[in-house]
């Protein structure tokens, strides 16, 4: 019996494609984590040992506008799905979060910000035009 194992094998084990995940607890955790560990980053980076990016009142509202608050709204509409889908979810926002601190308003911050937020559209859009009562069609956009 072959008892290697290749990374394939493992990320299947590790997220089954049939079994459902809830976002909630992925992504209120992550904004957990994101809130704990951006507060420290900005203190250190007034004092110059920080990412650049949050000593501008513009860098702190972008990552507010497109870290934390994505992940709560993602927490709270995306409800349970594949979880290799929500890794994907997952995966676009981690990545996003991560070049925002490293490098950011380049490129790459930019596009995996926008891969998460029209990932997001796309799952959440169809949900909400299907809605029938007016406060939640009132959400929605190009009705």
């Amino acid at each position: 019996m072959n008892t290697t194992t290749s990374p394939g094998n493992l990320f299947s084990r590790l997220l089954p494609g049939e079994a459902k995940a809830y976002a909630h607890q992925w992504f209120f955790t992550a904004a957990c984590i994101h809130a704990l560990l951006i507060i420290p980053l900005t203190i250190l980076a007034r004092y110059g040992y920080g990412p650049v990016i949050l000593v501008m009142p513009t860098g702190h509202a972008f990552e507010m506008l497109f870290g934390l608050i994505p992940a709560l709204i993602a927490g709270y509409l995306l409800g349970p799905m594949p979880a290799r889908r929500l890794a994907w979810f997952m995966g676009f926002w981690l990545l996003a979060r991560t070049a925002d601190l490293t490098a950011p308003f380049t490129w790459s911050a930019l596009i995996f910000n926008a891969l998460f937020v029209t990932l997001l559209a796309r799952q959440l859009l169809p949900r909400l035009w299907a809605a029938k009562k007016w406060r939640n069609r009132s959400l929605v956009p190009f009705n």
